[in-house]
């Protein structure tokens, strides 16, 4: 019983000043991964409200966006990512990030990838919802807004079973 556990994600490395890294470069590095933290966190609470401004103010207003979702069907384009949430909200629609797992990389300037596995809990209206741990993975893009996700993938994760095959 109970809800899936999920895989584990190494923490995100903190930054540590070093003689290669000045303390400048560790709060700019400890800033960047505070603003993509908010910007998810901003996300995820638009999406469990079912509030499509929310949702709106964080994702890259661009056709170039792209969400894949858990069964592998691409939605590209923010406004039509947009339409396919509504459509996933007017049922049971609920995501549990397990924060203490969250990872952030930065592959180059103004580029972030925020990984994170979560429940999504998500059922058509009168079904019963079915909780499905996923692995979460954001791509941020510093604009002149603030962070934006252009791209979203969740991916499934095997569930772990307890001990006696759960």
């Amino acid at each position: 019983g109970g809800p899936a556990a999920v895989s584990p994600v190494p923490p995100a490395p903190q930054p540590v000043p070093s003689a290669a890294q000045s303390p400048a470069a560790a709060a700019a590095a400890d800033a960047l991964q505070s603003e993509v933290t908010a910007a998810f966190t901003r996300f995820i609470a638009g999406q469990n409200a079912h509030d499509r401004s929310a949702v709106a103010a964080v994702l890259l207003d661009s056709p170039e966006f792209v969400w894949v979702q858990p069964e592998g069907t691409a939605v590209a384009g923010s406004t039509e990512a947009l339409a396919a949430f509504a459509r996933e909200w007017q049922g049971t629609w609920k995501l549990d990030p397990q924060a203490q797992e969250l990872r952030i990389a930065t592959p180059a300037p103004g580029v972030a990838v925020l990984i994170a596995p979560l429940l999504l809990t998500a059922g058509d209206p009168g079904r019963y919802p079915a909780t499905l741990p996923v692995r979460w993975e954001g791509v941020f893009v510093r604009s002149a807004a603030g962070w934006r996700i252009a791209a979203i993938f969740t991916t499934p994760l095997p569930s772990r079973r307890g001990p006696g095959g759960g």
